[in-house]
């Protein structure tokens, strides 16, 4: 199939057809990853998929969100060959005059990308956590006034903050670059060296990451939508360790359990593992 001429007729016809048979493997209870391998293969196949517009462009973004939940799900690199894609995205962002919301949330979601293969990439070189920091910096320029949330409270230091946006892909695209920025403390934790002083740093990694983590979870549990309240399903499998109050852990049990009750994901095997982790009685669904 990809040696015909005539693929580009029929790719927005294939490309959403394997995000929807990619979407009722992840609702399984036997993922075989069958469709996102193949779904990497025609999106591998040529960068223009990201750019073209309509109905591919679309699939061609949320197949990239199937895999970073994959990534998240089981720590590993994704299958999108990142290094190519980021290239044309870099050049097309850099010639931007002025970047649309959807720009904008696109950024989030490729910065949580590049980040995913530094740290799972098996040292493949392709990122360095400097860049990617800066990266964040440029995109938090960009959101400071359009992807704010116009409330964000917290009365209960037991509780994640609420926090209501414009849009949910506002939400979204702040939980990935929170998700990065976590991935990234932790990265930096796991280098850190014992002696004096090391307690103090570990202490301040401590704190900001409980900073993004309350972003990232409270976004999903202020939201009525089920994107948010995915992706924060998703990334606590990576970070769970980072999360010890016993009451905000009990929170992102109902969460799992909300999300698996009313969109149907399988979710009652993360629950367990994750109740024993934590040593906290799973909560009545």
């Amino acid at each position: 199939m990809l040696n015909d001429n005539n693929i580009d007729r029929h790719i927005g016809i294939i490309l959403p057809s394997t995000v929807i048979l990619r979407l009722f493997e992840q609702l399984s209870f036997n993922d075989l990853q069958r469709h996102l391998l193949g779904g990497s293969v025609f999106i591998n196949s040529r960068t223009e998929y990201a750019l073209c517009g309509g109905l591919t462009q679309a699939a061609f973004w949320a197949f990239v969100l199937q895999d970073v939940q994959f990534s998240l799900a089981y720590q590993i690199p994704l299958r999108i060959h990142t290094q190519l894609f980021g290239v044309c995205f870099q050049q097309l962002w850099q010639a931007e005059e002025s970047c649309t919301d959807q720009m904008i949330i696109y950024r989030a979601i490729w910065i949580l990308v590049e980040t995913l293969q530094y740290c799972f990439g098996n040292g493949s070189g392709d990122y360095d956590e400097n860049s990617l920091q800066e990266n964040i910096a440029r995109w938090e320029i960009l959101a400071s006034q359009r992807l704010q949330p116009f409330y964000h409270g917290r009365s209960n230091p037991d509780a994640f903050s609420t926090l209501f946006y414009a849009r949910s892909g506002h939400a979204i695209a702040v939980q990935h670059v929170c998700m990065a920025k976590i991935l990234l403390l932790d990265h930096r934790a796991s280098r850190l060296r014992m002696g004096i002083g090391s307690k103090t740093r570990l202490r301040d990694l401590t704190n900001s990451i409980t900073q993004y983590a309350d972003v990232l979870f409270g976004s999903a549990l202020s939201s009525e939508d089920a994107m948010p309240k995915l992706f924060a399903c998703h990334a606590v499998c990576t970070m769970s360790s980072w999360v010890s109050n016993s009451s905000l852990q009990q929170q992102i049990l109902g969460l799992l359990q909300t999300t698996e009750r009313h969109h149907g994901w399988p979710w009652r095997y993360i629950v367990d593992r994750l109740a024993e982790d934590w040593e906290v009685e799973v909560p009545p669904p």
